[in-house]
């Protein structure tokens, strides 16, 4: 070593805009990006993507509940519903984050609120599909172990997710930013 202080590979970058004021507290100095649509759009916008979050979240945790809905022991629809759930946690996470940050979002808030919404929102998706595919599978082959209106409300549930994921990433994607 030669004397020098080496930088913590693990330090995020966007700390380096963070600098001490007079009173000695830190204070964000580095760029915005700023909602081009307006407050009242905002609201609207907001109020759709909580509601195409929570329907899904609602019923996930509803057929997680439920034990006709076939969640025991079936891998075919255990592990698309645990990973549905992880996708779902990282997409609500980062719209509390969006929505706490208001219409003005510091750039890191911004890079990984509304650029990683919809990347999220696809897995979200693609995983709907696959417990879709999984619970046909255990149907054809016989593993189903729920009743009837289980497998009804389980086929809705991951229409619910695959569609609001799908008005979540439009949405967000057709918000402008500044």
């Amino acid at each position: 070593m030669s004397g020098e202080k080496k930088k913590k590979s693990f330090r995020k970058e966007y700390l380096n805009d963070f600098q001490k004021n007079d009173s000695g507290k830190y204070v964000y100095s580095g760029e915005h990006r700023t909602y081009e649509g307006g407050a009242e759009r905002w609201r609207k916008v907001m109020i759709i993507l909580w509601i195409c979050l929570a329907v899904p979240a609602a019923l996930l945790i509803v057929i997680g509940c439920i034990s006709g809905s076939g969640l025991t022991g079936n891998i075919l629809i255990i592990l698309p519903y645990a990973l549905e759930l992880i996708a779902l946690f990282i997409v609500i996470w980062k719209m509390v984050r969006l929505t706490y940050g208001g219409m003005k979002l510091r750039k890191y808030v911004y890079e990984s609120t509304v650029l990683h919404i919809p990347v999220y929102a696809s897995v979200a998706a693609a995983i709907a599909a696959i417990a879709f595919a999984g619970i046909i599978v255990s149907l054809i082959i016989g593993t189903f172990s729920g009743s009837i209106a289980g497998i009804v409300l389980y086929i809705l549930t991951q229409a619910a997710l695959a569609a609001g994921s799908l008005v979540i990433i439009r949405l967000v994607k057709s918000m402008k930013w500044s």
